[in-house]
């Protein structure tokens, strides 16, 4: 799977959250392998102790682990690392497909440096490292109570979800998926069955199903779904959109159909969905 995407304008984004929130945020892709950060550094006290002895691979254990989490769940994960800093992940999705995830963190909930020290003295004390060692970088880490931290869970959660939806990192498509979605994209009113696409691309059913195995993340009926799923999304946050009139623009005569099967992918009804994201 092929990303596409602009590294200096997804930086923007992450630079005026950082700006915003003083919280290092970093984007990944599927693999866990680092697209963009800002700053581009961790901080002082993880850049120190990845160099002990075993906790860097701890480190990338408790990223791995909340992917995972965010994956399974499609939700937002909080937590505490293994070095008991709070952070934050989330997944970047589209059309059913995992694009990476968002992961902002090392931060601190102690305010009182006292309190702040002790707690990594015993954990680290665990490990057999000396905090000591540390005790400026442990005083310089960034202090976040658990309102602000959680207010800036959500934020990083709606700067995804806007940086998928304005294409701003994508999927770089096959020709098979472009003619596929440029037809259902023609054909959103009409309810699209297996035989209309074997006539549009000139396949039999064995050879669609085929490349649908071979390009797409679900069944070929699945992603039809997914797709109009997808618009609906984007056609609820236009202005003064009304659920009835989306659902009809889709080709779904049963608004009740409509709104089980689009709860059914996300989580919440349109109504909902919209109240959340305008």
């Amino acid at each position: 799977m092929e990303l596409k995407f602009d590294k200096n304008q997804l930086l923007e984004y992450l630079v005026s959250f950082y700006r915003l929130t003083r919280m290092r945020v970093v984007l990944f892709d599927p693999e866990s392998r680092i697209i963009c950060s800002y700053p581009e550094s961790d901080c002082p006290f993880c850049q120190a102790v990845q160099g002990e002895m075993g906790l860097k691979e701890k480190c990338i254990e408790s990223n791995e682990a909340s992917f995972e989490e965010c994956k399974k769940t499609g939700q937002l994960s909080l937590y505490r690392c293994h070095a008991s800093l709070l952070e934050s992940t989330t997944v970047l999705k589209s059309q059913g497909t995992v694009l990476g995830y968002a992961m902002i963190g090392q931060c601190s909930c102690y305010k009182d440096k006292k309190k702040r020290y002790e707690e990594m003295h015993h954990l680290l004390a665990k490990e057999g490292i000396d905090a000591s060692k540390y005790q400026e970088e442990i005083d310089h880490l960034t202090y976040k109570n658990e309102e602000q931290y959680r207010s800036a869970a959500k934020i990083l959660e709606a700067l995804v979800n806007y940086l998928v939806l304005e294409n701003f990192i994508r999927l770089n498509p096959s020709p098979f998926v472009q003619k596929l979605d440029s037809y259902l994209e023609s054909k959103l009113t009409e309810k699209i069955e297996v035989a209309d696409l074997c006539r549009h691309f000139g396949y039999g059913r064995t050879k669609l199903y085929e490349m649908a195995s071979l390009y797409l993340p679900v069944s070929i009926s699945q992603y039809v779904s997914y797709y109009k799923m997808e618009r609906a999304k984007q056609m609820l946050l236009e202005p003064y959109a009304k659920v009835v009139d989306v659902a009809h623009r889709l080709g779904y005569e049963d608004l009740n159909y409509f709104c089980r099967l689009f709860k059914k992918k996300n989580d919440c009804t349109p109504t909902e969905y919209k109240q959340k994201h305008i």
